[in-house]
């Protein structure tokens, strides 16, 4: 048909139809209005402002172009005069929103937005209209005002109006409404403006139409307020000679001011004199005033005159005497110091705000200070005693401790076995096995009545006391409680100073190192702790303890090492049979001596070497892998 081989040509292929425009649609049209500044098209950035017709702009923008005179320029914006014309708007930011912050292969919601309706969180990308209110500037959907219904602004709660809501990027109808209205509104505010201009000038007009009946008042304009009316006629000389009192556009009422009026003349007093009567006796006398006056009419308006005397004002009848004052009051007698109220025996915590009732640390505060007034004893010597008091108060802690301490050494062999069995899982990086083993391992410790939680309490109840102790010092410390600065002994005079020779740093690391080692405080010996934390608590505390120390002053050093020597003086006791007896504490079993057993560093060392010979289990080399490919995803491609 077609004399080609066949073919039959499509009406598509020889008839040209017209194109049809392509329909946008209108949330995609306006989703820049809702993302940019419609003066400068840059991201809307907070502060974001809103203008009557419901367009959105960045403050700092808009208030540049109005101090650069150059918004009336601009087509979108030449509406805005000042800051009357636009609202700062109260926005919701959204949580989810990624600005730029999607890498790989992320999901990406584009209908997120910056900001969202703070009641139904619908994002503010043009698919929903939002509203403003114009008297708080809060922003919110007009879903959420159709379904929750107040008489109040919806996320504030203040004042409300219907008639200042507007719509933000309204359609072009309602755009049109609001151009209307507002170039209504200017026109109503200028016709009042003119009005009002009119109704001012008429009535000056007909002021100065009309002759005065008094002398005493002269009604002038603004404008010529502070100029000088001269009758014409004469010169520039002559101007400057006129005087106050033959200047005839001046009021009798302000010649009456000045001394050289002729009723001043004839007075005895001047005027002035009255500001030097005492306003003590004038408002004790009798006061009579002499009023005269006298009503003018100027313009319809009714003016009531006063002519007030200074004489009249001021004639006393009577005055009164000193002798009638009141006698002055005693002053309240100095208050004690600090040193003054340590030396007579009272207790200055309050006022050194180291006093509170719910605080276990003002209490040894307390103890301190009475122990120091009462038994009249050195600060260092103080301290010393207070600890040891403490210390023996609590020593149900230590024997608590010398028993799981004995209880533990009991079955030291079974508990070096589990541990064995553990490792050697480890290093086959045998999940299963490992978690076989720890169940057997707690299953033992419950039969032998062996609880670790006991463990935790004794080194929680030794911690509180320690704190307890510590910070009560070093706040007496801080705020230089009297007679610290001189209450040492030795080279440490001053308990408030560091120590110069770092003897007491070194003394309280070398006894806290004995103290690990015994297990007094712990629960628990050196020789019962895994490689890592033996090793840590012999080599690595004893140094964090010199070190810290070593800044620490000389009062808290000195109860640093009290408290530690009273631990070593429990473990010696606790190892004597009759005291161990007396107390209820069983009999410790030593460690047995194992041939070329090294040191707690070489265990850690060798332990650590192993653990990195462990071959990958098979959700290690997953993790591994995702990570790899997660990399390769996000990288650059290779060229």
């Amino acid at each position: 048909m077609g004399a080609d081989g066949g073919t039959i040509p499509k009406r598509c292929e020889l008839v040209k139809k017209r194109t049809k425009k392509e329909k946008i649609d209108k949330h995609v049209k306006n989703a820049t209005k809702w993302r940019n500044c419609q003066l400068t098209q840059l991201p809307l950035k907070k502060p974001v402002i809103a203008c009557r017709l419901g367009k959105l702009y960045n403050k700092e923008d808009v208030i540049n172009a109005i101090l650069n005179k150059t918004i009336a320029k601009s087509l979108s914006a030449s509406h805005i005069k000042g800051t009357k014309d636009f609202v700062e708007l109260k926005l919701a930011e959204n949580k989810d929103f990624k600005k730029d912050n999607v890498k790989g292969d992320e999901y990406d919601d584009v209908n997120q937005t910056e900001f969202l309706c703070p009641i139904t969180n619908s994002p503010m990308n043009g698919m929903h209209s939002f509203l403003v209110n114009w008297l708080c500037g809060c922003v919110y959907s007009e879903k959420a005002q159709q379904e929750v219904k107040s008489v109040n602004c919806h996320v504030c709660g203040g004042p409300y109006d219907a008639t200042k809501i507007v719509i933000l990027n309204p359609d072009d109808s309602q755009l049109e409404l609001y151009k209307l209205k507002l170039e209504a509104e200017r026109a109503e505010k200028k016709a009042a403006k003119s009005a009002k201009k009119a109704e001012a000038a008429s009535v000056s007009a007909s002021s100065s139409a009309e002759p005065s009946t008094s002398t005493d008042v002269q009604i002038e304009k603004k404008k010529n307020k502070d100029k000088k009316i001269v009758p014409e006629g004469l010169k520039k000389a002559e101007k400057r000679k006129i005087d106050i009192q033959s200047d005839p556009t001046k009021s009798d009422t302000y010649k009456k001011l000045f001394t050289s009026c002729e009723d001043a003349k004839k007075k005895t007093e001047g005027h002035w004199k009255m500001l030097s009567v005492p306003l003590r006796t004038g408002s004790r006398g009798a006061v009579r005033l002499a009023i005269a006056g006298r009503t003018s009419n100027i313009s319809g308006i009714q003016i009531q005159h006063r002519f007030i005397s200074s004489a009249d004002i001021f004639k006393i009848s009577e005055s009164v005497g000193a002798s009638n004052l009141p006698p002055l009051p005693t002053p309240p007698p100095p208050a004690l110091s600090l040193e003054e109220i340590v030396a007579n025996g009272g207790s200055v915590l309050e006022e050194l705000g180291l006093w509170s009732w719910y605080k276990p640390s003002s209490y040894f505060r307390y103890a301190l200070e009475g122990i120091h007034n009462v038994v009249d004893i050195p600060w260092w010597t103080t301290i010393v005693v207070a600890t040891v008091a403490l210390r023996l108060l609590l020593i149900g802690v230590p024997i608590m401790s010398q028993k799981l301490v004995a209880r533990q050494s009991m079955y030291r062999k079974e508990m070096n076995e589990f541990r064995d069995r553990i490792d050697e899982a480890r290093k086959e990086n045998n999940q299963l096995l490992q978690q076989q083993i720890l169940l057997e391992q707690r299953d033992f410790l419950r039969s032998k009545d062996i609880r670790l939680g006991r463990q935790f309490g004794v080194m929680l109840a030794n911690g509180g006391v320690f704190a307890t102790q510590f910070f009560a010092v070093k706040k007496m410390i801080a705020v230089n409680y009297p007679g610290l600065a001189t209450g040492g002994t030795l080279w440490f005079t001053d308990l408030t100073a560091c120590d110069p020779y770092y003897a007491l740093p070194f003394i309280s690391a070398a006894t806290m190192a004995l103290v690990t080692k015994v297990g007094i405080e712990m629960g628990t010996t050196s020789d019962q702790m895994p490689p890592i934390m033996r090793a840590g608590m012999q080599y690595g505390l004893p140094v964090v303890i010199f070190i810290a120390s070593s800044q620490f002053a000389t009062g808290l050093c000195v109860y640093w090492c009290a408290s530690n020597m009273v631990s070593l003086v429990y473990a010696g006791l606790f190892k004597i049979p009759v005291v161990r007896k007396a107390l209820g504490i069983p009999k410790v079993v030593p460690a047995p001596v194992v041939p070329g057993q090294t040191s707690a560093i070489s265990q850690v060392l060798k332990s650590y070497k192993d653990n990195k010979s462990i071959p990958p289990s098979l959700s290690d080399l997953r993790k591994r892998d995702a990570t790899t490919f997660k990399k390769a995803g996000r990288g650059k491609p290779i060229t």
